[in-house]
């Protein structure tokens, strides 16, 4: 489920769609904001994919800059679920059943931004549901993501180009969380 509420939906409608999902046994990710993401994680998708901004509104504050991946760790630890917290030019934290792990993207000359964090995750499931392990996929979904903001506007990049890209993204186990 990702995007925006449509107008005149209520913000609890992405709850009671998670609810309706989840009961017939299917694994909800969801990359919305706001008071829709507060409202389906009383419903526990399975995975959320906030950006900086996003999960603060989840926590109701912002985060020290340095407390992120800290605070993404937490969450899962607290909710059971799975997070990936994209963090723009600094990557990504992804915390859950695999473990947690950390995301460090390159310096790259970024030409549009738009639909980089939906890049990130329509990758990483693409990844996921070709049973990549979860460095190779979080590797994947980062190099499609930075593909992506080398391109302008709404462009998109393509799987050779990803490919290339993935050597350029560093994944690291964090242990003792």
């Amino acid at each position: 489920i990702g995007g925006s509420t449509p107008f005149g939906l209520e913000s609890d409608t992405v709850r009671k769609i998670t609810a309706a999902l989840k009961v017939r046994g299917k694994m909800v990710i969801t990359d919305i904001s706001g008071s829709s993401l507060v409202e389906a994680v009383k419903e526990r998708p399975y995975l959320i994919k906030p950006n900086r901004e996003e999960f603060g509104q989840l926590l109701g504050y912002t985060p020290e800059e340095d407390k992120y991946v800290e605070e993404a760790i937490s969450f899962y630890n607290k909710t059971g679920i799975e997070i990936i917290l994209t963090l723009g030019k600094k990557g990504a934290v992804y915390s859950g059943r695999a473990g947690n792990y950390r995301i460090i993207n390159p310096e790259v000359k970024a030409k549009g931004f738009s639909g980089a964090g939906d890049t990130f995750l329509a990758s990483y499931v693409y990844a996921a549901c070709n049973d990549m392990d979860i460095r190779t996929a979080l590797a994947f979904a980062s190099a499609a993501s930075l593909s992506k903001v080398e391109l302008e506007g709404t462009n998109l990049p393509d799987k050779l180009t990803i490919e290339n890209n993935i050597q350029r993204v560093k994944v690291f186990e964090i242990k003792n969380q």
